[in-house]
């Protein structure tokens, strides 16, 4: 079961998120925590890697890695991270994402504005 813990600092302000690797994570407790913690879980996308798409922090980390295109993702697939990348920015919730939690965003209201 491997995980990891990644961190940033800008401006003072730090920011973390847990890149999660197995399917025992997924779970409404985990992300509980995360929120708890205040720490993104990073939502894999196309990978084989578990998708958690819950909003767990005031921001949100994406990677998308997971493409089985030989020159890479098609821009259909960029466009339709590039527009769930926006709805996330308007602090929305994207459709079609998997999340473990009856309310996958941390505020209803929408995102902190300190994204």
């Amino acid at each position: 079961m491997s995980r990891k813990l990644t961190s940033i600092e800008i401006n003072g302000t730090y920011y973390r998120s847990q890149k999660v690797r197995h399917a025992n994570f997924k779970t409404p407790d985990f992300v509980s925590l995360a929120r708890a913690c205040g720490v993104a879980v990073a939502i894999a996308g196309d990978s084989d890697y578990p998708q958690i798409a819950d909003i767990s922090a005031d921001f949100v980390y994406a990677r998308i890695m997971g493409t089985s295109e030989p020159l890479g993702y098609s821009e259909a697939a960029l466009d339709l991270w590039a527009d769930r990348a926006r709805t996330w920015a308007k602090g929305g919730m994207p459709e079609g994402l998997e999340t473990m939690t009856k309310s996958p965003m941390v505020n209803p209201d929408g995102m902190s504005s300190s994204m």
